[in-house]
C-alpha cells in the first residue's frame, strides 16, 4: 500500500469523465489513497472526512464503474493483507482476512458519490478532468466549475495534447490548472507527464509533484506545447507509418500493406503491439482528434487520409467498458488481430489464413535477428545488452523487412531529436523514459546513451 493523498484541504476530490477508460482508472487511484487513509485510522482525526465525487454524462456507465472499483479495491486489499493486519490491529472486531478486506472496501465506498451534473461537484478542492479531447468542451466545463467552486479549487487535466495555457486562458483558471497526463490504464501504467504552464502557482506545482510521488508514478516534465512528449512522438510516428503504407500499397493490396507495417513495428522493433494495433488501442477517432489539435497549434500537417477514411466509416477502435479491444484497423479475437478492415469491401478480411501470412512472410524475407520478441525480453534482466546486440545485427540485415524496420528506427530517432530541438522535451533521456514507461518500448531508439 502507499501513503494517501488526503493531506489537509485535499480530502474532497471530483473526477470528471469518471465512467471513461481514463476517468475510471483515475477514480480508482484516488479511492485507493482514501481507503489507505481510512484503514490507517484517519477517519476520526480532527473530524476529517473524505469525499470522492464521480461525474459522468453517461449515467449507464456507473454500473460498470461501480463493479470495476469494487473488484479492483478488493484485489488491492487482498494483495496488501499483511499491511492491513497491521493497520487494523486495534480494531478488535476485525479478526479474519475476509472481514478486513470487506471493511477496507466498504469504508472506502462510503466516500464515493456518483452524479451526472457539474453542480454535484460543490465543495471539491481538487478536480481531475478526463473528458473528451476537445478545447471548447473542456473550457466550457472548466468555466462552469470555476463559478461553482470558487478561487480555492485546483484542477488537474488529463489532456494528452491540448496546451494547458490555452485551457487556462479560455476558462479563466490562470495559475490553478496543471497538466496531469496519465497513461492507459492509469492504475497500472507508471508514467505520468506533468505539464506546468509558466504562470502556475508554486502551491499547485508542489501539490501535483507530491500527489504524483504518492501515486508512485514515474514523472517526466513536458513543455506546454501541443501533443507534449508522448503524443508528440506517437502522432508523428503514425504519420510516418501511414506514409509507408501508401508507398507499399502501390505494389500490394492496401490491407496487406497495413498488416505488413504493423508486423514490422511489432516484431522487428520489439514492441508489445504494432503501430496500427496501437492506433486501435488508443482509438482511431481519438488519434484523429489529437492530430488535428497538433496541426492547429503547431501549424504542421499531422493527419492522414488513411485515418480520416476509417473515422468517416465509423470504424473507431478503442476499448469496451471491461477493457477489451474494439475492432478498428483489425478485428480482434481474444485480444489478438485476426482480420484486417477492407475499406473497399466494408468488411474484415482474415489475416491469419496461411496464404495471406505466406505473402507477408515472403515480402519480409525473413524473421527478426536472434528470434527475439518483446515478450521474450520485457522481463529479462539483461534486456538492455540484448537489445544492443539485436540492433547491431539488424543494422547488417538487408531483407526488405529489415530495411523498412531500420527506416522506422531512424525516424524514431529523428522524432526524438525534433522533440528536444523544439523545446517540447528537455532531453533525449526524457523521450526514452516516456517511450519505455508509457509505450513499453525496450529502448530501441538507441538514444539514451
Amino acid at each position: 500500500m502507499q501513503q494517501g493523498i488526503g493531506k489537509e484541504g485535499m480530502q474532497h476530490v471530483a473526477v470528471l469523465g469518471a465512467a471513461g477508460k481514463m476517468g475510471s482508472g483515475i477514480a480508482l487511484l484516488v479511492l485507493q489513497q482514501f481507503a489507505f487513509e481510512l484503514a490507517s485510522g484517519v477517519k476520526g482525526e480532527q473530524g476529517r472526512r473524505y469525499r470522492l465525487m464521480l461525474i459522468d454524462a453517461n449515467e449507464a456507465g456507473f454500473v460498470m464503474l461501480k463493479r470495476y472499483l469494487r473488484d479492483q479495491l478488493k484485489k488491492h486489499a487482498e494483495r496488501s493483507i499483511n499491511e492491513l493486519r497491521i493497520l487494523y490491529k486495534n480494531r478488535i472486531n476485525l479478526i479474519d482476512n475476509a472481514d478486513m478486506i470487506n471493511t477496507y472496501v466498504e469504508e472506502a465506498f462510503d466516500c464515493v458519490f456518483f452524479g451526472t451534473m457539474l453542480e454535484e461537484c460543490r465543495g471539491a478542492q481538487l478536480v481531475f478532468e478526463a473528458i473528451i479531447e476537445d478545447v471548447d468542451i473542456k473550457t466550457e466545463v472548466f468555466a462552469k466549475l470555476n463559478k461553482l467552486l470558487g478561487p480555492d479549487c485546483y484542477y488537474f487535466s488529463n489532456t494528452s495534447s491540448i496546451p494547458i495555457h490555452v485551457l487556462q486562458e479560455k476558462s479563466h483558471l490562470q495559475g490553478r490548472l496543471i497538466g496531469f497526463h496519465f497513461y492507459n490504464p492509469p492504475a497500472i501504467q507508471r508514467l505520468l507527464e506533468l505539464i506546468v504552464p509558466e504562470n502556475t502557482s508554486e502551491s499547485l506545482k508542489s501539490l501535483a509533484e507530491n500527489i504524483a510521488k504518492q501515486l508512485k508514478k514515474t514523472v517526466v516534465y513536458s513543455s506546454d506545447i501541443a501533443g507534449f512528449i508522448g503524443n508528440g512522438h506517437f502522432i508523428r510516428e503514425v504519420h510516418f507509418a501511414c506514409e509507408q503504407v501508401h508507398v507499399l500499397s502501390q505494389r500490394m493490396p492496401l490491407i496487406e500493406a497495413i498488416v505488413l507495417v504493423n508486423r514490422i513495428t511489432q516484431e522487428f522493433l520489439l514492441r508489445p503491439m504494432g503501430i496500427f494495433q496501437l492506433i486501435d488501442y488508443v482509438g482511431i477517432e481519438v488519434g484523429q482528434r489529437i492530430a488535428k489539435i497538433m496541426s492547429t497549434y503547431l501549424q504542421k500537417p499531422f493527419g492522414d487520409k488513411l485515418i480520416d477514411a476509417m473515422v468517416e466509416e465509423k470504424v473507431w477502435g478503442g476499448q469496451f467498458g471491461d477493457g477489451s479491444q474494439k475492432d478498428g484497423f483489425f478485428h480482434y479475437e481474444k485480444g489478438v488481430p485476426a482480420g484486417v478492415y477492407d475499406s473497399k469491401e466494408k468488411k474484415y478480411i482474415s489475416c491469419s489464413e496461411a496464404a495471406f501470412r505466406a505473402r507477408i512472410d515472403a515480402w519480409l524475407g525473413g524473421k527478426p535477428p536472434l528470434g527475439y520478441s518483446w515478450n521474450m525480453l520485457i522481463k529479462d534482466p539483461q534486456r538492455a545488452e540484448k537489445v544492443v546486440d539485436y540492433l547491431a545485427l539488424l543494422s547488417q540485415e538487408e531483407t526488405q523487412g529489415a530495411r523498412l524496420a531500420k527506416k522506422f528506427v531512424e525516424e524514431s530517432k529523428k522524432i526524438a531529436l525534433e522533440l528536444v530541438s523544439d523545446g517540447i522535451a528537455h532531453s533525449i533521456k526524457d523521450v526514452d523514459t516516456v517511450l519505455m514507461n508509457g509505450f513499453l518500448h525496450l529502448g530501441q531508439i538507441g538514444m539514451e546513451q
